[in-house]
């Protein structure tokens, strides 16, 4: 009689189904962005962990770290190895390994050599084209998926029904639409791929927009200035990109009648290229100058904006630095200094700083000290009225000691002190958990210019368990004078510095009760 074996690699190449070395109660994340689609809702609902995640570290944006940080290409080799080895005899323990290697190495790192080494020398791409879809419908983990997604791009016929899917999302919409558009033909994948940049927000759009900026039609053009270069991370990614290609100076030149998306977005952009960096700026944008004149020219027959009046005003900011004439210069500083005299603007900022709109706040505390409101005084009106808001920031931007007393004044009465000062911790102190810690952070980092002012702040500071918080308070101290420390200074910071478990902040403290330097 035949002896049968326990491990039956035909079946599984067969039925497509791999033994998971994972627990079987962890859902795949295909399964979870499925769920979500059905449901309707934002497939980025879906927020994606790396393995092994430390809960209290830093948070990034999805797809932040492939799209900015990359990845080494240390362990293609490796990788590569051990999926031939799976695909010779897929084994539990093989696949294990090769997607601990896969959590090990970020996957956008070594994807491009893994792709090289299997081009140069194929296994058997059937069976490859099964496990990479196995892997990107299968797996609950983000770097494994991720190259599952890629290497089905590799093979002719595959099935694009995950990779649409997957590209709904920030974390997975470089590999998705790499893989799409290896696999369809450019008339058919380019719909596609606009579609996903539409829908997406934050990485994923500006990973996509970069890639089909240029040879977009009419309607794509049109969409850039109006609403691609938007995107939740920084419109500065995309503003002169979406300014080039979208001819964002000949749409104002050929704008008819009334367009106030197209104004709003223009707006926008001239904005984003005049705060410099992190991507191409002003001096890049070789229209600069003339769709700057053409904006400004239409926002001034057009009804007031505060969103205009803050985005002129920004462009104004910088412009002795664009490379432009003198002639231009005075040109858009004459024409902002005219949008700006307009009557009934400051009637909007005191309406807005007092709104719900927070978006329309922002901007009218940038135009309103321009048409001589007294923002400051509007906004501490409405803190002390509200103590739910949080507007610590902004009050503490003033230069008035007066002021600032009262800025520390309120805090002691709203903000839940001894909440605050629970005793020191090496915690980050991000997200909606800490918001009263942020507000210490705010106050405290400007207290270093008010030599004597908001101790009580200062000591609950140094009692926080927000490392922040503490290192703040030892700036503040460091740049006051020792005679304007208060008589319980010493004795807190010494139990502050015998309790501190952060190192470099032990030394920040250890600083303070050195003598003063002449």
């Amino acid at each position: 009689m035949a002896v049968l074996p326990f491990f039956n690699a035909t079946a599984i190449w067969r039925s497509g189904q791999f033994p998971k070395p994972w627990s079987g109660e962890r859902v795949s994340i295909h399964d979870r962005l499925f769920a979500l689609r059905e449901a309707g809702t934002n497939l980025n609902d879906l927020e994606v962990e790396e393995e092994g995640d430390d809960p209290r570290k830093i948070r990034f944006a999805a797809g932040m770290l492939d799209n900015v940080l990359g990845g080494s290409t240390d362990g293609a080799r490796e990788v590569d190895a051990a999926l031939r080895r799976v695909l010779a005899h897929p084994t539990k323990g093989r696949i294990k390994d090769f997607v601990d290697l896969l959590n090990t190495h970020r996957t956008i790192g070594l994807v491009d050599d893994v792709t090289e080494r299997v081009m140069a020398d194929p296994p058997d791409l059937q069976k490859l084209g099964r496990f990479a879809q196995w892997l990107a419908k299968d797996c609950p983990m983000a770097e494994p998926a991720k190259f599952g997604l890629a290497m089905i791009g590799l093979i002719e016929g595959s099935d694009t029904g995950v990779l649409r899917l997957f590209a709904g999302h920030e974390e997975f919409s470089k590999f998705a639409v790499i893989a799409l558009g290896r696999l369809l033909p450019e008339a058919e994948a380019r719909p596609l791929l606009e579609a996903a940049a539409r829908d997406l927000n934050g990485w994923g759009r500006i990973d996509l927009v970069e890639r089909l900026a240029a040879g977009g039609d009419a309607d794509w053009r049109r969409w850039l200035v109006r609403e691609g270069y938007q995107n939740a991370i920084m419109y500065e990614y995309l503003a002169c990109l979406a300014a080039r290609e979208g001819d964002l100076a000949g749409q104002l030149r050929d704008m008819a009648g009334a367009d106030t998306a197209l104004l709003d977005g223009a707006g926008d952009i001239l904005r984003a290229l005049s705060c410099g960096g992190p991507a191409e700026e002003m001096v890049d944008y070789a229209e600069g100058a003339s769709a700057s004149v053409l904006w400004l020219e239409a926002i001034g027959r057009a009804p007031l904006s505060l969103r205009h009046g803050a985005c002129a005003i920004g462009l104004r900011r910088g412009v002795e630095g664009y490379g432009w004439t003198a002639e231009d210069g005075a040109r858009v500083t004459g024409l902002v200094a005219a949008y700006l005299a307009r009557e009934g603007l400051a009637d909007l900022v005191r309406a807005a700083l007092t709104g719900a709109d927070e978006g329309a706040n922002w901007d009218a505390r940038q135009v309103g000290p321009e048409v001589g409101v007294d923002v400051w005084q509007i906004v501490f009106d409405r803190q002390m009225a509200e103590p739910e808001r949080s507007d610590w920031f902004a009050l503490m931007t003033t230069k008035d000691a007066e002021r600032v007393a009262k800025v520390v004044d309120l805090a002691l009465v709203q903000l839940p002190l001894e909440d605050l000062e629970t005793g020191p911790a090496d915690e980050m102190g991000f997200g909606p958990d800490w918001k009263d810690h942020s507000a210490l952070d705010y106050i405290v980092q400007e207290l270093r210019h008010f030599p004597g002012l908001g101790w009580p702040l200062i000591a609950v500071a140094l009692r926080s368990p927000v490392t922040r918080n503490r290192n703040m308070a030892c700036k503040a101290l460091a740049a006051w004078e020792r005679g304007t420390w208060p008589e319980a200074a010493l004795p807190l910071l010494r139990q502050a510095r015998a309790e501190e478990p952060n190192a470099n902040t032990a030394d920040q403290m250890e600083a303070l009760f050195r003598p003063a330097v002449p």
